[in-house]
C-alpha cells in the first residue's frame, strides 16, 4: 500500500508515515526533557504544554478529515488536552491514531485538501503531517536547548527537507494552518532587470479548511476593460467573497487590492 513519487512528492506514502512516527517520538522526548512549562524560543508566545496541545489537536483534525468526520471540532481537542491527566500520553494517542487512520485509508481516498496542486488526499495528509510534526519537533528541541537548533542537530532527513521546501514554495504561495493565500504581481523583464508594473496583492484567500470562526473564501477577478495596440492595458481587480458552506454563490465586495 505505497503511493509512488510520480504523484508529485519526493517521498512515497510509507516514507511519510515513517517520518510522522519518528518526528512524534522526537517531539515526545524533547517535550518530556524540557518540561511543560519551558518556553519555546521558536514560538515566543508558547510554552511546551501549548506546543503539545497544538500538535495533538492538529493530528486529531487531520485524522478527522481523513475519516470524513464533518462533526469534528478542534475546540473539543483543545479542551481534552487541558483536561488530560498526562499531556504527553494524550499527544502520543493522537499521533498513533493518525498513523492508524492513514494506514487504513485507501489510496483513492476522497477527502478535503487545502493546497494548490496538491497530491491525492491520502498522500497529501501523510505529507502535510510529516512536515507539520517534524517542524514542531524542532520547536520542542528548541525548548530543551533554549535556542534555535542548528541544522545538524535536528536529525531531519535531507530528502524530507527537500520535500518540505517543495510543498511550501512550489505548491502554494503561502500556507497558514488550513489557510491558502495566493498573491499576484504583473512584472516585466528588460535588459535583465525585473520591474513591477502592477501589484495586485492577495488574489486568493481561503481559510475554510482551518475551521476558524469567520473564515471565508475570497477571490479576485483580473481583467482589462479596454486596450489600445502598443499600450499597456490597465487591469481592473474586482474582489468577491463566498461562504464556506456555499462556495458557488459569490458576492462582489470591492475593487482594487483585496483588504486584509
Amino acid at each position: 500500500m505505497s503511493d509512488q513519487n510520480s504523484l508529485g512528492t519526493h517521498l512515497a506514502f510509507d516514507q511519510f508515515l515513517t517520518a510522522i512516527g519518528s518526528a512524534a517520538k522526537r517531539f515526545h522526548d524533547h517535550a518530556d526533557q524540557a518540561g511543560l512549562e519551558a518556553a519555546v524560543p521558536s514560538c515566543p508566545e508558547w510554552d511546551v504544554a501549548a506546543l503539545l496541545s497544538h500538535q495533538g489537536m492538529v493530528h486529531r483534525w487531520a485524522a478527522a478529515n481523513l475519516r470524513g468526520d464533518s462533526d469534528h471540532r478542534t475546540e473539543d481537542s483543545e479542551t481534552a488536552a487541558a483536561a488530560a491527566p498526562s499531556l504527553l500520553d494524550w499527544f502520543d494517542e493522537g499521533a498513533q491514531a493518525l498513523l492508524e487512520t492513514l494506514s487504513k485509508a485507501p489510496a483513492d481516498l476522497e477527502a478535503m485538501v487545502f493546497l494548490s496542486n496538491a497530491p491525492p488526499p491520502r498522500l497529501f495528509w501523510a505529507r502535510r503531517q510529516a512536515h507539520e510534526t517534524t517542524i514542531h519537533a524542532v520547536d520542542a528541541q528548541a525548548a530543551v536547548l533554549q535556542r534555535l537548533p542548528r541544522p545538524d542537530e535536528t536529525m531531519i532527513n535531507e530528502d524530507l527537507a527537500v520535500d518540505g521546501i517543495d510543498e511550501l514554495l512550489m505548491r502554494s504561495s503561502y500556507m497558514g494552518q488550513g489557510t491558502l493565500t495566493e498573491m499576484a504581481t504583473l512584472v516585466s523583464f528588460q535588459n535583465g532587470r525585473r520591474r513591477v508594473l502592477q501589484d495586485f496583492g492577495t488574489v486568493v484567500e481561503d481559510g475554510c479548511a482551518s475551521g476558524f470562526q469567520g473564515s471565508a473564501p475570497k477571490a479576485s477577478v483580473l481583467y482589462a476593460p479596454a486596450f489600445a495596440p502598443g499600450l499597456m492595458p490597465k487591469l481592473i481587480q474586482e474582489n468577491y467573497v463566498a461562504s464556506c458552506r456555499n462556495t458557488k454563490r459569490w458576492k462582489f465586495v470591492s475593487t482594487g487590492m483585496m483588504q486584509q
